[in-house]
């Protein structure tokens, strides 16, 4: 029972009454909860999945755990006629929709069509419900048409076919039909004819169609046949000619509407004869240039004289108009030149109008005017809003990535991904560890093609903090995610970025003591597992459809990944530092099988932003678990002192492969038409690094060009079987003790066949055998007094000598037939020469420096002054792009 009193007064007079009662307030179970979804509009394209999630609260006086109440849920789509559409419709072969009673919904687009919907969630709590809903919005993908040429001569008195490429993502998820037009038109394209109208993708123009000497145009209108509202248009240009000319096909790695010209661009061309028809690629010569029709140049690369040309990111500024670029193509066959034009669409750069950044504890923020604002905050306890306004330009729809900019564990400043390619253009609610610079919002259109806009912050963290205080601090951040880490995983994964930056060493207010750096590494690898844990839910709930573990996740596990500190995970003992090694290595794999998968499912290459930083998180790794020194280099038992010849036999060959997936995922998108561009990737302590590129090999063409991998190159492979590869070169730094006799990092050479239909290689990095490889590596060691320079493949348990290098400014250069791993390494000089010798090797001199000197080459078997060697193992077992990898760990 409480007292209330009220009081009545009246200002003119100066009176007050005041009467008094007793009020009986009785607690009721019958409170009712508010409730909402995690979206207010859910969007996506047929092959995305909608992740939503019912959010409960009740009134704060209530004191109800909603964690512990009996809540019951079921949910309701309907479309926009109100009719109820079962969710258990929407199942397909590779999802099948789960329970629809609990807090969370997951299902698949794919058989629902395009259009706008309705979700409802209802939440019933004691008898008493409330309901929650929000729009879902299935969103065509772009439609695209092209024909294998702009321009292109024909021989007048023989029919001419026409095909029109159809590029539709949205036919990789539902069964598409086509209705297509042909039309004659002028060359300007202003005024054309029917011809023919039908589902067929290719149109024979009859013998005579085009007099010589003279042009005509021809166009294809395709449409959607289930949405009119989705065509695309493809036009040519056809010149006659009065003699046969050889038929040039010209196709294109990116077959979309527009091209972002951030990304590499590889074009190419296939020859036919101009009567028969018959393949003539073998015996032309090509020869790229700009067409004259081109109103927009560009700069071409130094080889332009082969059947591809290969345009790498950034060939062309972005405009805030779309830009058209005309390549051509001139070929000669049999003697006879001619010429064909391809043209593309460059897509125009989009524009960010505003973006706004308010502290809500304060109320204070830029109002959406970022120059000269400075916005402070409490590091972890202030909540911001970012909200990306005003998007404008580029190829719509738009999605959206927010986060800020902090520092790892190596004081580095790097982006760390709160959310990434959202629909919706608000982040709320979003706490900043302390040293925070900056946030950002990214706008990225339909293309890929990006934004950014920064704001700069300041973030204190709150007065007097210590390292116990952040521990307690992260303490509470650990029960949070274990709360909604498996209801709310993508709530879930923002929590987990706050808390590794918090716990990050650069972000401490001070050095740790022993106990407290045991602490922050337990929670560093408990908050890990939460991730892996994530990754796995989402892999079982969308094993096949790829938007389970999609680019957004990795996007956002592998900037969470570069706060975690390995060297503070070892002060736990050999078994705390694998069981963190361990997880990360399995979060890794994941990540990198997610970089892999579009918003709608479809294999492509990984974002060079998530390669590099998966690449800093593994260098982080090699340079932790490789520092210090040790004596055995054999294989050995642990001991219980012994960490760092555990860290080396446990961990290092599962680093290695990591590297490997790494490296497929930057190539994944690639086809085998052509030889793709070539992915450099380099690790920031220069543990490693490695390039990759698909390559096709012919029987006239090697398909590839020296390629760098740090201070080494792969200079070729000769008698490669013909067919299409994924390659990869690493160079390894190596660790070593004094007594070790390699003069150079190991140079590694894995070259995995890939299949033509999936695009997936097939995983096996497997040793070259009869394949002849130029390497050249740089010397790390003085090349000691009377010994002599080999270059050497490692043959299974030992360095064996493959010939003599060649040394010119401090860079060895070999070739070796056969083998996986190469490198350099010291030798005992024989005890006679041959002056007949025409090789010219290194040999060490009394003062330890290397001269180049003629010598016999000694016969070719495994160097044992050198078997204590570590080769930069390439053991394990690792799922990529539906192969599987099959290492062995190779060790002296």
């Amino acid at each position: 029972m409480i007292h209330v009193t009220a009081y009545e007064g009246y200002a003119n007079f100066g009176t007050t009454y005041a009467n008094t009662a007793d009020v009986t307030i009785a607690r009721t179970n019958d409170v009712v909860p508010t409730a909402s979804l995690s979206k207010n509009v859910y969007s996506g394209k047929l092959g995305d999945l909608i992740s939503a999630q019912a959010l409960v609260q009740f009134p704060s006086c209530a004191n109800i755990n909603v964690g512990q109440a009996a809540i019951s849920y079921s949910w309701q789509l309907s479309d926009s006629y109100n009719n109820v559409i079962p969710l258990s419709s929407l199942s397909t072969n590779s999802l099948t929709i789960g329970s629809t009673t609990s807090s969370s919904l997951l299902f698949p687009l794919k058989n629902l069509g395009y259009g706008s919907f309705l979700l409802k969630a209802t939440i019933t709590y004691n008898g008493m419900t409330t309901t929650a809903a929000s729009v879902v919005q299935v969103l065509a993908a772009p439609l695209a048409a092209s024909l294998p040429f702009s321009y292109q001569k024909i021989k007048s008195a023989n029919a001419f076919p026409l095909t029109v490429r159809i590029n539709d993502a949205d036919s990789t998820f539902t069964t598409k039909t086509y209705s297509i037009t042909w039309m004659q038109c002028t060359t300007s394209f202003t005024q054309c004819s029917v011809l023919s109208t039908g589902s067929s993708t290719t149109f024979t123009l009859p013998a005579n169609s085009v007099p010589a000497g003279q042009q005509v145009g021809y166009g294809a209108l395709v449409f959607d046949s289930a949405n009119g509202n989705r065509f695309a248009t493809a036009y040519v240009v056809l010149e006659g000619s009065a003699t046969s000319v050889a038929k040039v096909s010209i196709g294109c790695s990116n077959t979309a509407q527009y091209i972002n010209p951030s990304r590499a661009l590889v074009v190419y061309a296939d020859s036919y004869d101009g009567d028969s028809g018959a393949s003539a690629s073998a015996s032309s010569t090509y020869a790229w240039s700009m067409s004259p029709r081109s109103a927009t140049s560009i700069a071409l690369p130094s080889v332009v004289n082969q059947r591809s040309l290969v345009l790498p990111p950034n060939h062309i500024a972005a405009t805030v108009g779309a830009q058209t670029v005309i390549l051509r193509c001139t070929v000669v066959y049999n003697g006879v030149t001619t010429f064909s034009d391809f043209s593309y669409m460059v897509a125009p750069v989009p524009s960010i109008g505003t973006f706004v950044v308010t502290n809500t504890a304060t109320s204070t923020g830029n109002n959406g005017i970022v120059a000269n604002t400075n916005i402070a905050g409490t590091a972890m306890t202030d909540t911001f809003y970012l909200s990306c306004e005003g998007v404008s330009g580029g190829v719509a729809p738009y999605t959206y990535s927010f986060g800020f900019l902090a520092p790892d564990k190596n004081n580095v400043i790097r982006d760390k991904n709160l959310v990434f390619g959202s629909s919706t253009s608000v982040a709320d609610g979003v706490v900043l560890p302390a040293g925070t610079t900056n946030v950002y919002c990214i706008a990225i259109d339909s293309t890929g093609l990006s934004i950014k806009s920064q704001q700069a912050v300041t973030v204190t963290r709150p007065a007097g903090q210590t390292v116990a205080n952040v521990i307690t601090l992260a303490s509470s951040f650990i029960a949070t995610i274990q709360a909604m880490m498996i209801s709310s995983p993508d709530a879930a994964m923002q929590q987990i970025q706050f808390a590794l930056s918090l716990l990050s060493p650069a972000n401490l207010p001070a050095a740790p003591s022993a106990s407290e750096a045991t602490t922050i590494a337990q929670y560093s690898s408990q908050i890990n597992g939460f991730l892996v844990t994530i990754a796995t839910n989402r892999a079982t709930q969308a094993a096949t459809s790829g938007s389970g573990i999609n680019a957004a996740f990795a996007a956002q596990a592998a900037s969470a990944l570069s706060n975690v500190d390995f060297s503070s995970a070892g002060t736990g003992g050999a078994a705390s530092l694998q069981a963190s090694v361990s997880s990360t290595l399995s979060l890794l794999a994941l990540v990198f099988q997610g970089a892999m998968a579009s918003d709608g499912g479809v294999a492509q290459s990984a974002d060079p932003a998530i390669i590099q930083a998966g690449a800093s998180v593994l260098d982080n790794m090699f340079a932790s678990l490789w520092s210090g020194s040790f004596t055995l280099r054999r294989r050995a038992v642990d001991g219980a002192n012994n960490s760092h010849l555990f860290r080396r036999q446990t961990s290092d060959a599962t680093l290695r492969t990591t590297v490997y997936q790494m490296l497929s995922s930057a190539t994944r998108g690639d086809g085998c038409s052509a030889s793709g561009p070539a992915n450099a990737v380099t690790s920031n302590q220069n543990t490693f690094n490695g390039n990759a590129r698909r390559i096709l090999v012919t029987s006239t063409d090697s398909g590839d060009t020296s390629r760098a991998a740090g201070s080494a190159s792969v200079v070729s492979l000769s008698s490669l079987p013909a067919g299409c590869y994924d390659a990869q070169y690493v160079l390894w730094q190596q660790y070593r003790t004094a007594a070790s006799s390699l003069l150079s990092g190991v140079v590694s050479v894995n070259v995995m066949p890939v299949d033509v239909n999936s695009l997936a290689n097939s995983g096996v990095a497997s040793g070259l055998t009869g394949v002849a490889v130029s390497y050249q590596v740089a010397g790390t060691n003085t090349l000691p007094a009377n010994q002599i320079a080999k270059c050497v493949t490692w043959s299974g348990s030992a360095w064996t000598s493959c010939g003599n290098p060649t040394l010119a400014n401090g860079v060895y250069t070999c070739s070796c037939t056969s083998g996986q791993d190469f490198a350099v390494s010291a030798a005992p000089s024989p005890t006679s020469t041959s002056s007949s010798s025409a090789s010219s090797t290194a040999t060490g001199t009394s003062t330890g420096t290397a001269t180049p000197t003629p010598t016999a080459e000694p016969a070719s078997s495994p160097i044992g002054a050198i078997a204590g060697g570590v080769v930069g193992g390439v053991v394990g077992v690792g799922a990529i792009g539906g192969g599987i990898f099959m290492y062995r760990k190779r060790r002296a």
